[in-house]
């Protein structure tokens, strides 16, 4: 038996773990895609937004309404519009400004340069900017004094020198827009007070060949006070989670271990070798037959008992009044004049022949259960296997005991001529063993309709009780009645039939009841 040196945990725990554990991943998963992911999802969802406001504004660029449907468009989504004619690069509509994001004080420009963008970009740009200290690319591309002139189909403008007038406002707006430069959005959230601003520019041609530009963009960062309240949110999240994971899988965790528990307590009661405690787990279908399944070990392990006692009681029995039986004759031999005759020494020789065949039925008995006996088959007569055996138990038991065969029609079978004939001849001694004076035995042989050969032996005893019916196989079992020298053995010579069956792969079985004898059958299959 293995030895764990090493306990495991009680399975409470476990279940405790089992349960607890996985409700801390999925909030730590919770707290890295706050942290981690929070900026990607959202400046998706802004970018989603950005596309569907100006898909909407291109669908309804030639409705009377358009001036309304962008003022709203800006207000629900909080984004700056902006509808640009790429002619002259003239704004033909505008929401204004929302707010200072990065096309606060584009111009003319300004919108130049983000139309060549688009168009190298296939005529729909996505753009992320981030505020810094370095010029916008606009800034970088085109001096604020260059003016473009009308755009012709396929051809760029040209551009001519012309010697602005900036104002005070313009140079603040100026200012404002060299804040911020075009970067690739970061792979993290990054809310550390800077404003990232995301624009969305797509290129149109409408019903009477006019091409134009509508720019969408929006603030996406900083938002503290939105990060602040869904972290807020996220912590009482997190601790009423745990919390109520806590409590639920203390529960689940006891309630699931309790009747295990109780359980295992009655097994190692069990095992103390006190056979006549009851399982009485319940709660859950699976323990509820584990508890039926331990109740009905009990039951057999209380009977297997029952059968060690009476099998040592059994085995010296037979081993004891063989040997009394020589000691005494030898002893009388020895020291009485005249007793050592032919006659003690026939007692001594048949004693010895009873013990020396008990001894070499375990032994049978063993290598059969080992494997270590092989069949022979062979196609043999067994009718007339029969009918040998009952002429020689009739000689046997002379005129005192009756012994019939009887058969439908003859029938040859396969199988091992010599092991089959000591079945018959264990079942036979079995019969007379246990049978009522005076002795009757019946051997029948019936040819099935379903290629089989079946033989039965009956006795006239008292029969077997239902409940031992089971154990009569069993190694050294021996019927609940009294001993007597006439019963020779001790419950092999069954267990050798079994095993020798077995081999053979054949049914067998016994039908008894009370006060009206046993009759044990088996079947072969016909020889073809």
């Amino acid at each position: 038996m293995k030895k764990h040196n090493k306990k495991s945990g009680k399975i409470r725990w476990r279940i405790f773990a089992a349960i607890l554990i996985p409700t801390l991943l999925i909030i730590v998963l919770l707290w890295i895609f706050h942290s981690v992911f929070l900026g990607i999802f959202y400046r998706n969802v802004k970018t989603d937004e950005l596309k569907s406001a100006t898909e909407n504004v291109i669908a309804n660029l030639e409705t009377e309404d358009i001036k309304d449907r962008i003022l709203l468009l800006s207000n629900d989504g909080n984004i700056n519009i902006r509808v640009v004619a790429t002619k002259q690069f003239e704004t033909l509509y505008s929401t204004g400004e929302a707010f200072n994001s990065v096309t606060y004080g584009w111009e003319t420009f300004g919108m130049f340069n983000l139309y060549n963008e688009t168009v190298e970009n296939g005529g729909e740009l996505v753009q992320y900017y981030s505020e810094n200290n370095i010029g916008n690319e606009i800034d970088k591309k085109t001096d604020s004094s260059l003016v473009p002139e009308e755009k012709t189909s396929g051809i760029k403008p040209e551009i001519t020198n012309r010697e602005p007038f900036v104002s005070e406002s313009e140079e603040e707006k100026h200012l404002f827009r060299k804040r911020f430069k075009p970067t690739p959005p970061p792979g993290i959230f990054n809310n550390i007070g800077k404003q990232n601003d995301l624009l969305y520019a797509k290129i149109a041609t409408l019903s009477d060949g006019q091409e134009v530009m509508v720019v969408s963009d929006t603030r996406i960062t900083p938002m503290d006070s939105t990060v602040k309240a869904l972290r807020h949110e996220l912590v009482l999240c997190s601790v009423i989670t745990v919390i109520v994971s806590l409590l639920v899988s203390f529960f689940v965790a006891k309630r699931v271990s309790k009747p295990i528990e109780r359980i295992n307590k009655t097994a190692k009661v069990l095992a103390g070798g006190k056979f006549d405690v009851e399982f009485d787990g319940t709660g859950y279908r699976e323990i509820e037959e584990l508890n039926d399944t331990l109740n009905q070990t009990a039951a057999e392990l209380g009977k297997v008992d029952d059968l060690r006692r009476e099998l040592v009681s059994n085995v010296s029995h037979d081993m004891r009044t063989p040997l009394t039986m020589i000691v005494g004759y030898s002893e009388v031999m020895r020291d009485i004049p005249g007793e050592n005759n032919p006659e003690n020494v026939q007692v001594i020789i048949d004693e010895a022949n009873r013990l020396s065949g008990f001894v070499n039925s375990v032994l049978d008995l063993s290598k059969l259960q080992n494997g270590m006996e092989m069949l022979e088959i062979e196609s043999f007569d067994m009718t007339e296997v029969l009918e040998q055996t009952a002429d020689r138990y009739k000689k046997l038991l002379g005129d005192g005991a009756e012994f019939v065969f009887e058969y439908n029609e003859r029938a040859s079978v396969d199988g091992d001529k010599t092991k089959i004939a000591r079945v018959i001849n264990n079942l036979c001694d079995n019969a007379v063993n246990y049978a009522n004076d005076p002795k009757k035995v019946t051997i029948r042989q019936i040819v099935t309709g379903y290629g089989k050969c079946r033989v039965e032996i009956s006795d006239n005893g008292d029969g077997i009780n239902p409940e031992e019916l089971p154990y009569i196989w069993d190694r050294y079992y021996k019927a609940k009645k009294s001993h007597k020298r006439n019963v020779v053995g001790s419950g092999i010579g069954l267990s050798i039939v079994k095993e020798i069956l077995n081999l053979h792969r054949a049914r067998f079985g016994v039908e008894s009841s009370a006060e009206k004898g046993s009759t044990f059958w088996f079947e072969l299959d016909i020889s073809k």
